[in-house]
């Protein structure tokens, strides 16, 4: 175990095999990176705490880095704890580091509620469940990572690049706002060529007015669900599906649940931006539920439906729109499927459809 102080950039090179557990502690400015050059191995638990603004992060280089044991990380400032340490503000490692958790083995979280999680190039072993909650202005960051088992993470801000999630997936956003306009002055983040194997739940639970709270889903690169997915909007704020990216799939299943609990405008866009395309094929069902909830599909970009649709609104402000007036976007329904009112009913709100074609038999 140790503790890091000062400002001074430590970089350790790696190649070692810790037989007992490990700690380490940043409470400085400086850049702490271990497993720099070389691959390390740990075979007790791991405890990794940051309370300064320097980054501290393990497996930062070449080769597999092994972890045998339990990993808890806490972070009450900027510098955040990274395992596999894509960016150490500067400091990159000639190699990316990769590395494995044991089958069995947790990541677990104390307080982290500033700073960046960042899971890079981890490969899970085993099915056992991980949940971690942030809170603050922290962010959950993975990338080039695979998940074997069931995921639970809350956190005030998410970027998911290029992962695996092969197993029941529960996300949620809960930034708040700084107290100016209801509004948060932070960066959105966004998913980025993910792929979701199992059952997935995506809520933005965000209390940031506009866009500041946004969520980004398939933002710049496609992301593919092959199980039911449900999209729950619930704060003040959007979500973006399939945004700015073409090849979207959406392989079974899809629920879109608009439901505003507070005042403010709770808004899902899918296929928004020019350029975006995503197809559906099982039945989507589009829910305004409460508020001012809405839901817009290709205002700019192209969806396809190759199941049917169901839509319900429960709400007099909520509207959903297949299309806007003005709007380049197209959406097209396969021939043979359907449009019909869900269980919920459809008796206030409103529904709209511009540029949607149905397709021939």
């Amino acid at each position: 175990s140790g503790t890091i102080t000062g400002g001074t950039t430590i970089l350790m090179n790696g190649g070692n095999l810790f037989n007992s557990t490990f700690s380490l502690t940043n409470t400085g400015g400086g850049i702490v990176a271990v497993s720099y050059l070389a691959p390390d191995i740990f075979q007790g638990d791991v405890t990794l705490s940051n309370t300064g603004t320097g980054s501290l992060g393990l497996a930062c280089g070449g080769g597999i880095s092994t972890f045998n044991g339990n990993i808890s990380v806490s972070s009450s400032n900027t510098g955040g704890v990274g395992i596999g340490c894509p960016d150490m503000n500067g400091a990159t490692a000639p190699t990316a580091g990769t590395w494995t958790l044991a089958s069995g083995k947790t990541i677990t979280n104390g307080t982290f509620s500033n700073g960046t999680l960042s899971l890079w190039g981890l490969s899970q072993l085993g099915a056992t469940a991980q949940s971690l909650t942030l809170t603050g202005t922290a962010v959950f960051s993975p990338g080039f990572t695979t998940f074997n088992a069931a995921l639970t993470v809350s956190a005030p801000r998410f970027t998911l690049e290029a992962c695996a999630f092969n197993g029941t997936t529960s996300l949620t956003k809960t930034a708040t706002p700084n107290g100016t306009m209801q509004r948060c002055t932070l960066s959105t983040g966004g998913f980025f060529g993910n792929t979701f194997a199992g059952v997935t739940t995506i809520t933005n639970a965000t209390t940031c007015g506009s866009d500041s709270g946004a969520m980004y889903i398939g933002y710049d690169q496609p992301v593919v669900f092959n199980a039911a997915v449900t999209f729950n909007c619930t704060g003040k704020s959007y979500m973006y599906i399939a945004h700015s990216s073409a090849g979207n799939q959406f392989n079974s299943d899809v629920t879109f649940n608009a439901n505003t609990t507070t005042s403010g405008f709770s808004g899902i866009h899918v296929c928004y931006a020019a350029g975006s395309t995503a197809s559906f094929a099982g039945t989507t069902t589009f829910n305004a539920l409460n508020g001012s909830s809405g839901i817009l599909t290709n205002a700019f970009g192209i969806c396809t439906f190759n199941g049917n649709i169901v839509v319900n609104s429960t709400t007099s402000l909520g509207k959903i729109y297949f299309g806007f007036p003005g709007a380049t976007g197209t959406a097209t329904l396969a021939g043979g499927k359907t449009i019909t009112i869900g269980a919920s009913g459809f008796a206030t709100g409103g529904l709209w459809f511009t540029n949607f074609t149905q397709g021939v038999i």
